[in-house]
């Protein structure tokens, strides 16, 4: 029953609902995002018929299978040409904004003290791509489920304001549009959010925004590596059913600590990536090129049908009782996006 709603919910969604990527309208642009709508809806089916005890199993079985499917399908979108399109001067500066962003973060949590994994989803949806980031992030770090909702719209939160607040500072800043274009897409959470700023701020802003975006989307595996061995180390070495340890840290216990989705992923990206490089050897008329360019927003729609499949389940899972662990998550999330934010205009000058 929780499946077939689900389905319903997100065909009509999406097959009402236009593509409102690149839309100027900030109401449209976030809100009406199918991603938040599906939280949104199952978390008011949980309360509108108490029926969670009989579709609890549903909905986590339903979450994880649309999640992997998802998550999967988006190594088939890595575009070689966002990747040599960026100067190298440029991804050395977005680099460090995200290594400082992550290493300053996992120190302030010593403090904090928030979950290891709700603390490394916020900062994996801080970092790249917002809601997706995240998403990705819990399918590798373990968590409650109920605690995927509550990052997203932590994150959705955040990004919405400094959406609106980037281009006001900007002038007051006296920024040029490219330097703005450039500052949004290194610090904006979600794709919507970075196009909606660069729109809000000069139409000239936009196209190299989202250049830098799709760049930052590019980071997400190489990011979730990173905090997999800085933030949680303890995870790669494999333990006895006594709780001992097996043995001392390898490459091949390092990656059998991530799941099998994402071999998938890699074999997708690496394809991906491979077909790039023989069009630019024999041109677009190269056979295998074409059908993936054919294929890859086909590849996409599904990918976000899944994972807008993958939210009905996790809202309906979800308690928005704010706990005073959540208020430290929700500093916490602040602090991170502020520090990219300072960090990436400072960049951005020098």
């Amino acid at each position: 029953m929780l499946f077939l709603s689900g389905i319903t919910f997100n065909l009509l969604v999406f097959f009402f609902l236009p593509d409102l990527s690149n839309s100027n309208s900030l109401l449209a642009s976030i809100a009406l995002q199918p991603v938040l709508l599906s939280l949104l809806a199952g978390f008011a089916l949980r309360n509108v018929f108490n029926t969670r005890s009989t579709w609890i199993r549903q909905s986590d079985l339903l979450s994880s299978r649309s999640l992997s499917i998802a998550l999967s399908l988006m190594g088939a979108q890595f575009v070689l040409s966002d990747l040599l399109a960026i100067s190298w001067k440029t991804i050395l500066a977005l680099l460090i904004c995200i290594v400082c962003t992550c290493l300053v973060g996992i120190s302030a949590n010593r403090f904090l003290k928030i979950d290891n994994s709700f603390m490394i989803w916020l900062l994996a949806g801080n970092c790249i791509c917002g809601p997706a980031a995240i998403s990705f992030a819990s399918q590798i770090f373990n968590g409650e489920k109920k605690d995927i909702a509550k990052a997203i719209w932590i994150n959705t939160l955040i990004g919405f304001i400094l959406m609106v607040l980037l281009p006001l500072f900007a002038g007051l800043l006296q920024l040029g549009p490219d330097a703005f274009g450039v500052w949004a897409g290194s610090s904006l959470q979600s794709t919507a959010q970075v196009v909606t700023s660069a729109s809000i701020f000069s139409s000239e802003s936009t196209d190299i925004a989202l250049l830098i975006k799709s760049f930052r989307i590019l980071m997400l595996l190489p990011l979730i590596f990173f905090l997999k061995l800085v933030a949680a180390p303890k995870s790669l070495v494999p333990f006895t059913h006594q709780g001992t340890r097996k043995s001392p840290f390898s490459l091949t216990s390092f990656f059998r600590t991530f799941p099998r989705f994402l071999i998938i992923f890699l074999v997708l990206a690496i394809m991906s990536v491979v077909v790039d490089l023989s069009g630019l050897v024999y041109g677009a008329e190269f056979p295998v090129y074409g059908l993936l360019v054919a294929a890859r927003p086909m590849l996409g729609l599904f990918s976000k049908f899944c994972l807008s499949l993958a939210m009905f389940a996790v809202g309906y899972l979800c308690c928005f009782e704010l706990s005073r662990r959540d208020y430290r998550a929700i500093f916490f999330a602040i602090f991170s996006a502020l520090q990219l934010v300072f960090v990436s205009y400072f960049l951005v000058k020098v």
